[in-house]
């Protein structure tokens, strides 16, 4: 983590700094985000390589892992206690399998909202107004307008479209 994003997470992080002023913070520091959009107090962000669309919220004690890219769309929900991994291992080597550390990034379409304590791992695409249910894990991508729930996260429901 560069010493601009331990300053961001630390002091930009305060619940002190206004909405306005941490997102100010954040585009100094390189974060791509609309003005519109808003980043709670308490979250960590690993690196700069963020994109918030407009209107969208990410809730309070999230943590973006974001050593590969994370990409948020407009008018996106994101819960308090969300983590966002774009980071893995290799597995191959029975003697140690937490090996080489592996990347892919996430991507969540306009009008989503995760619930509370939702994790999303690397290389996951959740599609435009899909919810995931509060405290499930996203292991593979995720269909447009659809409810998905559970760990791993499962097809649940259709979802109204316009």
């Amino acid at each position: 983590m560069s010493v601009t994003m331990a300053l961001i997470n630390s002091i930009g992080a305060s619940h002190l700094i206004p909405f306005r002023l941490r997102t100010l913070l954040l585009r100094a520091a390189g974060v791509e985000m609309n003005l519109r959009g808003k980043v709670a107090p308490g979250v960590v962000i690993r690196t700069k390589s963020l994109t918030l669309g407009k209107r969208s919220t990410i809730n309070y004690q999230c943590i973006i892992d974001n050593r590969a890219p994370v990409t948020i769309g407009d008018n996106v929900g994101i819960g308090i206690g969300v983590r966002l991994i774009t980071s893995s291992h290799e597995m191959d080597d029975p003697t140690v399998r937490a090996g080489t550390s592996t990347l892919a990034p996430i991507t969540i379409g306009d009008g989503a909202w995760l619930g509370s304590g939702v994790t999303v791992l690397a290389g996951v695409t959740i599609g435009a107004g899909c919810v995931i249910a509060a405290g499930s894990v996203v292991t593979k991508d995720c269909e447009a307008h659809k409810l998905y729930g559970g760990i791993p996260a499962k097809f649940m429901q259709e979802l109204a479209t316009a």
